[in-house]
């Protein structure tokens, strides 16, 4: 992820000051298993099949691991909301803690970031995306996804906009 070397130092201050106003940090990662990934087999058709990482989960880079009392929710698909029981019991802690607002920070911004943010749009959800706290393959790739729904059903905020709306 040459192509944001601010990241590191981006998602650990969003984290830091998210912590100090006690606000809820949810960390999703991905497992991606032949049997819960219903679709592996169309990409493994469009890629060389056994990727890197396909049945593994790995560890979260040190400056966005989660915490102690800090929920992680495992998903099997590119979209926190389509991955069955896991998005079952998101949607409960999502509800459970009436939060209305998600702030979005990751990777890969065109796919694990968009989808799961279009979800949370179309479960009623307000939506924001922090711009600097997220990174795709390619500076084009991420601000590709970005702009196509910035002010339609997703707010696009840097990192400082972003904080400022979280009253941190």
């Amino acid at each position: 992820m040459t192509a944001f070397p601010h990241l590191p130092a981006n998602v650990a201050e969003l984290l830091k000051k998210a912590r100090e106003q006690n606000l809820d940090v949810i960390h999703i990662r991905e497992q991606d298993l032949k049997d819960k990934s219903k679709w592996l087999p169309w990409w493994d058709r469009l890629h060389p099949p056994g990727g890197v990482g396909f049945g593994s989960l790995g560890e979260p880079e040190p400056w966005a691991k989660e915490i102690e009392g800090e929920v992680v929710f495992v998903k099997h698909t590119y979209d926190a909301f389509l991955s069955g029981v896991v998005s079952e019991r998101l949607l409960a802690h999502l509800k459970e803690r009436e939060i209305g607002r998600i702030f979005f920070a990751g990777a890969l911004t065109k796919a694990c970031v968009m989808f799961t943010a279009n979800s949370a749009f179309t479960h009623g959800f307000e939506v924001c995306v922090i711009s600097d706290c997220c990174a795709d393959r390619s500076k084009e790739d991420h601000d590709a996804a970005l702009n196509l729904y910035n002010g339609y059903h997703i707010e696009v905020l840097g990192l400082p906009g972003a904080l400022s709306a979280m009253g941190c």
